[in-house]
């Protein structure tokens, strides 16, 4: 252990002393997942994952910094309890239990300051004496535990850096060598108790203190120092230790002694050496040598020794030859025992691919040997050229390495993940350290988590940087099954992509998307929203598009958009670190002083076509840019974070709210910080609790640090206060689960183990019901739709459908049409849309999801009613109603391109047409989707017109005939009533689909249709005219159509191509009429000359409707009498074989 490693523990943990108040129960989760390195963004997913991103190359369980790991397949045992802080050293209790000791406040679920003993069985016992420094070293003789380190009482009593306990009750006893420096190892026998360390005093309280440098000889009963002196030297300066360890040997003649050592009793001995016990200074010729460098004179560490009944010594530490500068040996050895010595030729090769020598180098810190297995703890990662991280099996014969692998999370910076004792017996292997998980896996920088199992999926993206050190990620966005990361990386799954990647979010494989780009460093922004993607960083164009620092991708194609806010103005980069979005502007924040050319410090507003900002400036007046670190908009307010002091003029300490028009608002929450620059990092706001991240240390007077819940309206901290150590970056809050997901920069969490990742269940969360996903396709025009739950935001019809038609009213039918602004589940509406669009959960609606309501039944009156369904598929064939048999007819729903449709299921988020006989209740049943075709209820031999317009909206209706005709009662092809006309419609004037042409003509009428109108017939023969008779006339057989151009004519006669038996005029119809009225009649066979004559009562010609050569079949014209005068009209048809005359009244 360095002593980097060693004094950043070690003022960590005084300073966790200090703060932490212990609450009665913990809401902190500690089998959630832990990372090895600070955790820099989150996202989640609409499949309930979390996917993390920052500075870590390991993801795993949360088993605290010691775990009982099994000898055949290195699983950790869950039973065994969770240390929250630095273990240094364990021992033997001789019963199956353990000793340990280091720097930690919390065994299991019990408190234990330093100094705890585990049994057997894996509890926490009561014995509890307790340190008030770091505890180092330990050495059980017979029934007294004899205990060294920092601490400067032990037990309740005084005793500097070296004391006694009992190892059943941990009562301090009188054993007191009152030393002056650390104490890193003791080892003890019949008489005497040898101490070793950093120090040069013993017994320094006494009136006659005992000048030992760094190693001492005492009775092992009083702790006066013995005559017996072999003074130790230091080889490095700078390390907290000089001895770190002892052991006695060879019935207690020889004292091993090694560490960071120069000299042993006035003779060189490079890191390790042995003396004998019966005489001062008697450095025995055993001399390993053990060196740092190629350099002869430089020594090597020794951190740990196992010394085997043979003749074998195995030495692990920080070095890289032994015995002579041209025997290489990686930081572990094996050399005789007797002897010069001589080094075997086992060489494990203990080392690590990169290093810097002021964060991290490789070291052995413990060896065990348990028959032909040497279990090494340490901090490295290569292991004869293979990947093992911190702690390995290696073959005692042959030095190679075992299949057998922990996994222990990867070390960074200040031996952060290293193991530090180890120690075997029956039950397994002990290890201990200051690691925070094992048995994990390697993901660098990115990694997803099912929130549902708590588990580490194995999606991985694979990232990887050419150069220094491992990659990271500093932004996630996920877009449907796309995942994009930003960060410092050049490599994804082993092709070269730099700094931004879309990966798939299934199988983490990369995704062409973006390759155009070329955005080639770090992105300080990534934000997705209403399917287009925000991406700042240093860079001038995007693709062949110049874009100044942002630019906006549209993902349904891949192309860049027109949106440019063209920052400038800011430090050494104008980048955007913070969006947030209102339905008319986007809110930006970051270092830039003008966009668009416009002033604007830190802070502004832009449209979302070009990112034009707009009038709100709530920073004008302030000279400094107040660089935001996180922006979000609730209830048209707009809350920033960062480290600022002043928005605009207005006084405020990292958070503020500001208003639409700009204006600071009242709410401050007066955040301060215990370091000379202290920040709010993240928001995150669910329902009236704003959460808050960063390096804080109170809000408005009251503590909290690090992390906090404040209230909306007060703008007071909650009582919610988890405890915790170092910076908060990012905040995610599962409103449903009551449940507040952090991560950044941080250790324990409410004094459980923890690290970088937490998850904490905040019981003020208002609960919001279930929620389910959603998908609804609208099309451009009137669509039929419905909310089958509630919006998280609102019911409003613009938060519903944003894309809404501003010009058109929202319409609800009871009895007749009724316009709302606020919908509900159960009603069916129609809707206006400008153009076709899909809405999706997670696009135009909110990720978590829509409500999920009561089923109830509906309330329906006696006719047609307009309703929705529910968050479920419901066939209408398992619809009921309240009292039964209500239902009349088909259920319909509509589309913009073929009209009304019989519907086999009420789809969740469209509307239905149903028709009732009497008033009740409709109970909406779920079921599997249903698969008739309205083909099931029409017979083969009806015939069909097919009517379609010039944008390919089509119709069929159909003709009765055929021998179903006359058992088909026509009423149950009734369609629901025409809304607006301009929708799109056809049908018969009866209002029905279907209809029988075999005793009279019929009329379809058209509308919302786009000419030419192109009309075929199927199944049999027609004659088809406009309603004059006279602009369409035609006899079209099966198979064959007909256009029709003229936009005038939106209904059309259709009568069956029948020959009739004999000629026929009928009566007028309307008549009396005002203006117009049409006349039928029938040619049983072709005519030459065939006229329709009108006249008045005076006999003189006022219209002549037809004159020429007819076919046989029946016809209808229209006269419009609009230019002549009220009063008795009479109209004759004339043939070479037929004359009838017929009278009619016109009345204005």
């Amino acid at each position: 252990m360095n002593n980097i490693s060693f004094l950043s523990v070690y003022l960590k943990s005084l300073i966790f002393l200090f703060i932490f108040t212990s609450s009665a129960f913990s809401q902190f989760d500690d089998n959630f997942l832990v990372t090895n390195g600070d955790i820099f963004d989150m996202v989640r997913d609409n499949d309930n994952n979390l996917y993390i991103g920052g500075y870590f190359s390991y993801v795993g369980p949360n088993t605290g910094k010691a775990v009982l790991l099994d000898y055949s397949d290195a699983s950790y045992s869950s039973n065994f309890p969770k240390v929250n802080g630095t273990v240094y050293t364990c021992i033997s209790d001789n019963q199956g239990g353990w000793f340990i000791g280091g720097d930690f406040t919390k065994v299991g679920s019990e408190a234990r300051l330093r100094l705890a003993h585990i049994t057997a069985s894996g509890s926490v016992s009561p014995w509890n004496p307790g340190a008030n420094g770091t505890v180092l070293t330990m050495f059980l003789y017979h029934n007294t535990l004899y205990i060294g380190g920092s601490f400067t009482n032990l037990g309740g009593v005084n005793r500097n850096f070296a004391g006694a306990v009992d190892a059943n009750t941990g009562t301090t006893n009188s054993w007191n060598p009152d030393v002056d420096g650390l104490i890193w190892a003791i080892v003890v026998n019949n008489n005497y108790a040898y101490l070793g360390g950093s120090f040069s005093n013993i017994n320094v309280n006494t009136t006659l203190p005992t000048p030992r440098n760094n190693l001492a000889r005492v009775s092992n009963i009083t702790g006066v120092v013995d005559n017996w002196s072999c003074d130790v030297t230091a080889s490095t300066i700078n390390l907290p230790f000089t001895v770190y360890g002892l052991q006695l040997y060879d019935n207690d003649s020889t004292l091993y002694i090694w560490g960071n050592i120069q000299t042993i009793g006035g003779v060189t001995r490079r890191g390790i050496g042995r003396v004998n016990t019966y005489a001062s200074n008697s450095v025995q010729a055993w001399n390993p040598n053990v060196l740092k460098t190629s350099s002869s004179s430089i020594a090597g560490i020794v951190y740990s020794v196992f010394i085997t009944d043979g003749d074998t010594v195995f030495i692990g530490g920080q070095f890289t030859r032994i015995r002579t500068t041209s025997i290489l040996r990686n930081n572990i050895a094996s050399v005789t025992k007797f002897g010069t010595p001589t080094v075997h030729s086992w060489n494990p090769n203990i080392y690590a691919d990169w290093y810097d020598p002021a964060y991290y180098s490789p070291q052995v810190n413990s060896i065990q040997v348990r028959g032909n297995s040497v279990y090494v703890g340490g901090r490295f990662n290569l292991v004869g050229g293979n990947r093992r991280h911190n702690l390995t099996e290696i073959n005692r014969s042959d030095g190679l390495l075992t299949s057998w692998d922990p996994h222990v999370s990867d070390s960074y910076y200040n031996g952060g993940s290293e193991v530090v004792t180890l120690l075997s017996s029956e039950s397994g292997l002990f290890a201990g350290g200051a690691f925070p998980s094992v048995n994990g896996k390697t993901r660098k920088g990115v990694a997803k988590i099912d929130l549902q199992t708590k588990t580490l999926t194995n999606w991985d993206p694979n990232l990887g940087l050419s150069w220094g050190w491992d990659p990271q990620v500093q932004k996630l966005a996920v877009y449907g099954s796309t995942v994009f990361i930003g960060g410092d990386f050049d490599s994804v799954g082993g092709q070269y992509n730099k700094t931004l990647a879309a990966v798939d979010a299934n199988t983490a494989l990369l995704q062409n998307f973006l390759t155009f780009a070329n955005i080639t460093t770090p992105v300080s922004l990534l934000k997705v929203k209403d399917s287009k993607l925000y991406v700042s960083g240093n860079f001038t164009s995007v693709g062949d598009s110049t874009r100044n620092r942002a630019a906006c991708i549209d993902l349904t194609n891949n192309q860049v958009t027109a949106w440019h806010p063209q920052l400038t103005g800011g430090g050494f980069y104008e980048l955007i670190h913070s969006m947030a979005f209102s339905d008319s502007s986007i809110f930006i924040g970051g270092d830039f002083s003008a966009v668009r050319g416009v002033s604007r410090s830190g802070l502004a507003a832009v449209d979302y076509n070009l990112g034009v900002p707009n009038s709100w400036d709530p920073n004008f007046g302030n000279p400094n840019n107040i660089y935001p670190y996180d922006i979000e908009v609730k209830d048209s307010l707009v809350y920033i974070s960062g480290a600022f002091f002043q928005v605009g003029t207005t006084l405020r300490n990292r958070l503020a709210a500001i208003d639409f028009s700009g204006n600071i608002t009242p709410w401050n929450p007066n955040i301060q910080g215990g370091f000379s620059i202290s920040r709010v990092r993240d928001i995150e706001i669910v329902g009236s609790n704003v959460y808050v991240g960063g390096d804080f240390y109170s809000v408005n007077g009251i503590t909290r640090k690090y992390i906090a819940s404040i209230d909306i309206n007060s703008a007071m901290p909650l009582s919610w206060n988890p405890q915790i150590i170092g910076d908060v970056y990012k905040i995610l809050v599962d409103q449903t689960q009551q449940v507040v997901y952090f991560g950044g920069e941080m250790g324990n969490v409410d004094d459980f183990p923890s690290n970088s990742l937490a998850k904490y269940i905040d019981p003020s969360i208002i609960v919001n019901p279930p929620t389910f996903q959603l998908t609804v396709s609208v099309g451009n025009g009137w669509n039929m739709v419905s909310v089958p739950g509630l919006h998280p935001v609102d019911q409003n019809i613009l938060t519903w459908w944003p894309g809404k038609d501003p010009a058109a009213n929202v319409f609800k039918f009871q009895g007749a049409y009724q316009s709302v602004t606020t919908v509900q589940p159960g009603l069916g509406y129609w809707m206006k849309h400008l153009g076709a669009n899909t809405y999706n959960t997670g696009d135009e609606w909110p990720a978590g999801g829509i409500n999920i309501v009561a089923h109830d039944p509906l309330n329906a009156a006696a006719g047609w009613n307009l309703i929705g369904g529910y968050e479920f598929l419901a066939p209408t064939s398992a619809l009921t109603t309240n009292p039964s048999g209500l239902i009349s007819g088909f259920v319909y729903g509509y589309t913009t391109s073929g009209g009304y449709q019989v519907a086999s299921d009420l789809v969740p988020g469209y509307g239905y047409w149903l028709k009732l006989t009497a008033a009740g209740q409709i109970n909406i049943n779920p079921g599997p989707k249903a698969n008739f075709k309205l083909s099931d209820f029409i017979p083969d031999d009806f015939g069909k017109i097919i009517i379609t317009d010039n944008a390919g909206k089509s119709y069929t209706l159909y003709v009765a005939q055929g021998k179903q005709a006359q058992k088909t009662s026509l009423d149950f092809f009734e369609l629901p009533p025409v809304a607006f006309p301009d929708m799109f419609d056809v049908r018969y004037t009866t209002g029905r689909f279907v209809e029988d042409l075999s005793s009279a003509m019929k009329t379809v009428q058209m509308q919302g249709v786009e000419y030419p109108v192109r009309v075929r017939v199927e199944g049999m023969m027609l004659r088809i005219t406009d309603e004059t008779g006279k602009a369409v006339n035609e006899r079209v057989n099966s198979g064959e159509e007909i256009t029709i151009s003229n936009s005038q004519i939106s209904k059309l006669n259709v009568m069956s191509d029948i020959i009739p038996d004999k000629y026929s005029l009928e009566q007028n119809y309307p008549n009396p009429f005002n203006p117009t009225t049409t006349i039928e009649f029938s040619l049983p066979e072709d005519v030459e000359n065939v006229r329709l004559t009108i006249y008045n009562a005076l006999g003189e010609k006022v219209s002549e409707l037809v004159n020429g050569k007819m076919e046989a079949g029946r016809y209808r014209y229209q006269w419009n009498a609009g230019n002549v005068a009220t009063g008795l009209y009479i109209y004759e048809l004339k043939t070479n074989k037929f004359s009838s005359v017929k009278k009619m009244m016109l009345l204005k």
